[in-house]
């Protein structure tokens, strides 16, 4: 498997972005039923997109659930993860197109007919816990500091508004390009938003200043489009079909991870998971910067293969690296298991589906 070069492009999305509150509102259906029943199967998709008429919202539940809890209520979720991402002033129509399970799925315990899963880990000088690259990194402790992490909706602007997101290219030595997209009110010029916006990023930059990271030659966009008055469903339509994004930190090839609103028999959320745990593994006990890894998931399967990539570099030790990651070829009931994904409270899910998945908080990422 190719191994990321260095030089990567991660994004990360406000908490309010489209795909971001489609991601939330899949995810709090499926663990509404998680709670009183951890057994749920589940694969949920959301699209959120414009309603009728100025500040309207659809949202369209589809896909497929099987629980011994209460049928969700999709109005009362939908409402309720609407106004905790800063939308209580939008009106909203729900469209519940979800249906049962199919009994082939159920029965072989899969999730599709096959899948490729991704996983990736490196060390950044900034926060080597962290496991992020660098530009995964920064993407997300930008668009924390914008979401007023860890207290969401504490915004350090008055004229900030919910929606927004941001992109980093970066090495691991240099960072070449920081784009942010934020959306503001119409009392704020868009020279203001740029001004306040680079001062937010001046700790960050002086912080990668101070460990010898060059960031002297960085472009810094700021709504580079123009002025961002108009968000959400107005502006954008989102489907949260996008996880990889948040996941991989463009580390890996896999743009259409599909994580959230999907039970761990999904290896889009289980496999993911073990994937990054290999990835760490690899990473202590061979001293790699980056590593990454791939595994072919096909329905019916008791196991599925394992394949390591490394830095060139590094190519040496491929053969080594790919016969200690074979130890962890496991099945997903096993993985499920020994990551105990139907015994945490729903509460660490929802920690994740809001801020992201990566963290010592999370029993995955220790």
């Amino acid at each position: 498997m190719a191994m990321f070069s260095g030089v990567t492009t991660s994004e990360w999305w406000r908490v309010a972005h489209p795909d971001a509150v489609s991601r939330r509102l899949g995810e709090e259906l499926y663990l509404s039923a998680y709670e009183q029943d951890p057994d749920t199967r589940a694969d949920i998709k959301v699209l959120v997109g414009p309603g009728k008429g100025e500040n309207k919202m659809t949202v369209h539940f589809s896909g497929q659930i099987k629980t011994g809890a209460e049928a969700p209520d999709t109005e009362e979720i939908t409402r309720r993860i609407l106004d905790h991402a800063g939308y209580a002033d939008y009106g909203v129509e729900v469209i519940d197109g979800l249906a049962k399970q199919s009994v082939t799925l159920g029965r072989n315990g899969g999730a599709g007919d096959s899948r490729a899963i991704y996983g990736y880990y490196a060390v950044n000088p900034l926060d080597r816990e962290s496991g992020l690259s660098l530009s995964h990194w920064m993407a997300r402790e930008i668009s924390r500091r914008l979401d007023g992490y860890p207290n969401l909706g504490a915004y350090p602007f008055d004229w900030m508004m919910p929606d927004g997101k941001v992109q980093v290219t970066a090495s691991g030595q240099e960072i070449y390009c920081i784009a942010v997209s934020v959306q503001h009110r119409n009392s704020a010029s868009v020279e203001h938003v740029r001004d306040d916006v680079r001062g937010l990023l001046e700790p960050v930059l002086k912080r990668c200043d101070d460990a010898g990271i060059r960031c002297d030659r960085a472009g810094v966009i700021v709504n580079g489009a123009g002025p961002f008055h108009e968000g959400a469903s107005n502006a954008d339509t989102g489907n949260g079909n996008k996880d990889g994004n948040i996941f991989l930190g463009g580390a890996c090839p896999q743009t259409d991870l599909e994580f959230y609103g999907r039970d761990p028999a999904k290896p889009d959320r289980s496999g993911t998971l073990w994937l990054r745990r290999v990835c760490r593994e690899l990473a202590y006990n061979f001293g790699f910067n980056e590593v990454s890894a791939h595994s072919p998931w096909v329905l019916g399967q008791e196991r599925a293969g394992i394949f390591v990539g490394v830095p060139m570099h590094r190519a040496g030790l491929i053969e080594h690296a790919n016969d200690y990651a074979r130890k962890f070829a496991v099945s997903l009931p096993e993985i499920i298991d020994r990551l105990g994904l139907k015994k945490l409270p729903a509460s660490v899910y929802r920690q994740a589906a809001v801020w992201g998945p990566y963290g010592r908080q999370f029993s995955w990422d220790r």
